[in-house]
């Protein structure tokens, strides 16, 4: 199933910053359908914000290559002809007030691209930003997927997977009262990291705020064998028999434990409901 990534972003972003940013997605740029990812309008000195917010510029555009996408030369050239639509709209003279945001899980290698949409003087920043000046633009790349995990960049890491994804579910895991707010979210975007890493801890799904059934939800679109291995090393056996007691999943369990065990686990849990059977 396709994640529709874009409003996860802005969602996380407009949840922990919207306090300092006004945030607009899918900016209207004319009169054709041509809109932009996100206008962050800062009402707080950048200077003082977080990294990587501290990049941004009293006005910045941001365009986002989500999971599965690369941005290269095309997304570029997209970026710089939304800045120039933009400016002429708003009437700014001066490019260097308006800063511009790259934001993508992979770049790819022709950024920057002498004579296309070449960005001057690009360095890097810190880890995961680079910058420099897109005719004339202050423009930054920010790769979501190297992104160190943090406080700060909460909002920008949910919404990429790189090889920042295990760091970033362990920090949730860590910290799940403070943020229960993103828990309910990693199931969604970020399951098959979570499963993992709640196996490697021995953890339940449960001490983090996930319900049984969300976790099976998620594990739907795996093999049935798949679901039940998880499922007993999340839960437990008894834990499994008790919420799900459809027919497949109960042979599947037995197929996996033996049918003696399974028999032995139900008579335990359901004594007069064995008993009333063998009358």
């Amino acid at each position: 199933m396709a994640i529709y990534w874009h409003p996860f972003l802005t969602q996380f972003l407009r949840q922990d910053y919207g306090s300092l940013l006004d945030i607009e997605d899918e900016v209207n740029l004319g009169d054709m359908p041509l809109r932009l990812d996100l206008l962050l309008i800062s009402h707080y000195p950048v200077t003082e914000l977080p990294y990587p917010f501290c990049h941004l510029g009293n006005r910045t555009l941001a365009t986002y290559k989500g999971p599965g996408d690369t941005a290269g030369q095309e997304s570029l050239v997209q970026l710089l002809t939304y800045a120039l639509l933009y400016q002429q709209r708003e009437e700014i003279w001066q490019r260097q007030d308006l800063t511009l945001w790259l934001l993508a899980n992979e770049f790819a290698d022709d950024i920057p691209f002498p004579g296309g949409a070449n960005i001057a003087d690009i360095q890097e920043i810190g880890i995961g930003v680079r910058g420099g000046t897109l005719d004339g633009f202050p423009v930054f790349l920010i790769d979501l997927g190297v992104l160190p995990v943090n406080v700060a960049t909460l909002p920008l890491v949910m919404a990429a997977k790189g090889t920042n994804e295990q760091a970033l579910v362990e920090f949730l895991l860590d910290n799940h009262e403070q943020y229960a707010s993103y828990i309910g979210y990693l199931i969604e975007l970020h399951g098959k990291m979570l499963m993992e890493v709640l196996m490697m801890r021995e953890m339940t799904a449960e001490e983090i705020g996930l319900d049984m059934e969300t976790v099976v939800r998620f594990l739907r679109f795996y093999s049935e064998d798949k679901v039940i291995d998880s499922l007993r090393k999340l839960y437990g056996d008894e834990k499994i028999i008790q919420t799900i007691d459809e027919e497949r999943a109960l042979k599947a369990l037995a197929h996996k434990m033996g049918e003696e065990r399974l028999r032995q686990i139900v008579e335990q849990l359901f004594p007069k409901e064995s008993d009333n059977n063998n009358d």
